[in-house]
């Protein structure tokens, strides 16, 4: 290996290291290559964002979160609506 490949490999690793967390997943043997096969299925239907592991895995999440969100603001709103009526 060259001395700038090197170079460029300890700042890429530096760089994750600084910006980004690391999750490790475990799932059932066999989820792995479900979800391969999953987003290889809908891939022209997916933003490029999502058609790897890493981006179907975090939009995934996002999503949830996102609807979890909604979910308690909705909770909220019917909580206000009781109380303005009494």
């Amino acid at each position: 290996m060259s001395k700038y490949n090197k170079k460029s490999k300890e700042y890429t690793l530096k760089y994750v290291k600084e910006n980004y967390d690391e999750i490790k997943l475990r799932l059932p043997k066999g989820s792995k290559d479900d979800i391969k096969k999953h987003i290889d299925l809908y891939k022209d239907n997916l933003p490029a964002s999502e058609q790897t592991m890493s981006g179907y895995i975090k939009a995934s999440i996002n999503e949830k979160i996102k609807n979890e969100y909604q979910y308690n603001i909705s909770l909220l709103k019917d909580v206000e609506k009781c109380d303005n009526h009494h």
